[in-house]
């Protein structure tokens, strides 16, 4: 189907016809994508350090969520700042920033039409571990999951850290990566370059830092991959950021959805 709507045939992404950024937007949408994806955390994390918010150790569901709300808040207000400088700066068209009602259907769609590749990965991936004598220690693959999975959900704090994972994190992910990224590469790079270079350091920066990561784990990586690659593509192929923001919140939705499931038993 992906092969039959023109969407990874050879040449797609050019035919799909839509302009590169000038080369000049390059070096700034960069510098822009770095501070977006840094200077949130790094603020929040002083703000609840300030406050007297013990961040070391374990992690409670009310730290986390705390982190969560504080870092995803000040990310998002910092996208729509670097969103709003890039195209008054001229570096973006205003329309491929613009949302649009269509984005909300267009996204599902193309996560649906994704999926079989990403469950393939997974598959691929367990296999692979099992063969080398590495079962995984759980059914979930990433702390947020497991977090969520075990938590009170009548604390304010479960939803804080829900809506990270499922708003939070897409949106400032896809800003970064295929909202300022993605464009800067694409104004020196051809289209599939800067898809696969995107995806990469997207991919690279998931993958679990120390045994006590919180975040996805080894598994989940060739999963995460395919699914850069995918957003990076929708990105490229529709021209507009609100597409993989919608697949990318679709994903997690899902994964949220099968954590429950799969926990429930």
């Amino acid at each position: 189907m992906l092969w039959k709507i023109d969407a990874i045939r050879p040449g797609s992404l050019r035919r799909a016809g839509h302009e590169p950024p000038e080369p000049g937007a390059a070096l700034p949408l960069s510098i822009l994508a770095l501070m977006v994806y840094l200077l949130p955390a790094v603020l929040a994390l002083t703000i609840l350090a300030s406050l007297g918010v013990d961040l070391t150790g374990d992690r409670s569901l009310r730290q986390f969520g705390m982190v969560s709300l504080a870092t995803y808040g000040l990310g998002v207000v910092a996208c729509v700042a670097a969103g709003w400088w890039a195209v008054r700066a001229g570096w973006l068209r205003a329309a491929s920033t613009r949302p649009a009602l269509r984005d909300l259907w267009v996204g599902p769609v193309a996560i649906a039409l994704a999926w079989p590749l990403l469950w393939l990965a997974g598959v691929a991936a367990h296999t692979a571990a099992s063969l080398a004598g590495h079962e995984p220690s759980g059914s979930l693959q990433h702390g947020t999951l497991d977090l969520l999975t075990a938590g009170d959900r009548a604390s304010p704090w479960w939803w804080a850290v829900l809506a990270g994972a499922v708003l939070g994190a897409p949106i400032v992910e896809e800003v970064v990566f295929r909202g300022l990224l993605q464009p800067a590469l694409r104004a020196v790079l051809g289209p599939w370059s800067a898809v696969l270079i995107s995806a990469g350091l997207f991919t690279l920066l998931h993958v679990p830092r120390g045994a006590e990561s919180s975040g996805a784990t080894w598994l989940a990586i060739p999963t995460l991959a395919v699914l850069a690659i995918a957003l990076g593509i929708a990105r490229e192929r529709t021209g507009r950021l609100g597409v993989p923001i919608a697949m990318h919140v679709a994903f997690n939705a899902a994964n949220v959805g099968l954590a429950f499931a799969v926990s429930q038993g």
